[in-house]
């Protein structure tokens, strides 16, 4: 049976991140060639030497998020490289844990919300709009947004990540209206408190069983979301947070 995975290419962007990290590595784990970015590109470095020490194939380019023309050129260059990208993975998530300004929102003032503005919504819409021209030209592709539970349920003192967030998930499903007819599937990924194994155990967030997520938890979805078996799925947020947004557990 042929590995739907072999010719397909993928570029995740903030794979210096964990969940980025695991979303390049299963990817590449299953076939997938992978262009790896990271706004420091050592990081992108160090996830491709894993990839390829695995036996997998990857490439590492610099992508600052701010940057609209690093971005565009970014995407030439997977593109030049590989020949086309089919799968885009945004990960907006665990970017910044709180609206970065260290103040009240009140008292916070326009130019420190733009980190968030340009590096999250302004990044990853630039992102996608230098992808999608192949896709639609292919009629096929897969896009997944990666991005946290402040974008449904609102995180206390970071109204402005919220606000971004939310922003993403109404890109995502826009977009899905707009090029279904292209078979272009786009979904987004809401994830709540994520560990990586050397980090301390956390339960934040009450999660009902008892522990943080793992990258790999998400990243299964991410490939799923990627799979010819998904091709029926689109303009979907799904929510991996443990149940956190349940509400409170009884004690």
């Amino acid at each position: 049976m042929e590995n739907q995975w072999n010719g397909k290419n993928a570029l995740v962007t903030g794979a210096g991140n964990k969940i980025g990290r695991a979303a390049a590595r299963m990817l590449a784990s299953l076939g997938a060639r992978v262009a790896v970015t990271a706004p420091v590109v050592e990081e992108a470095r160090e996830v491709v030497a894993e990839i390829r020490g695995a036996g997998g194939e990857a490439i590492a380019l610099p992508a600052d998020p701010t940057d609209i023309d690093q971005i565009r050129r970014m995407v030439r260059s997977a593109t030049e490289t590989f020949g086309s990208i089919d799968l885009l993975i945004n990960n907006a998530e665990g970017c910044f844990h709180a609206d970065g300004t260290g103040r009240a929102f009140p008292e916070s003032e326009p130019a420190q919300w733009a980190p968030l503005l340009e590096s999250l919504l302004r990044g990853i819409i630039a992102t996608i709009r230098y992808v999608l021209p192949q896709m639609i030209e292919r009629r096929t592709g897969r896009i997944v947004n990666l991005v946290s539970v402040a974008g449904v349920a609102g995180l206390q003192g970071a109204p402005v990540r919220s606000a971004v967030e939310s922003g993403i998930i109404g890109l995502t499903r826009s977009l899905a209206m707009d090029y279904g007819a292209y078979n272009i599937c786009v979904n987004s990924i809401a994830s709540g408190a994520i560990r990586m194994k050397s980090d301390p155990e956390s339960t934040i967030g009450g999660s009902v069983f008892g522990r943080s997520g793992t990258p790999e938890e998400v990243a299964n979805l991410v490939c799923f979301l990627c799979s010819a078996e998904a091709g029926y799925i689109t303009g979907q947020n799904y929510i991996i947070d443990g149940g956190c947004i349940l509400g409170p557990k009884e004690e």
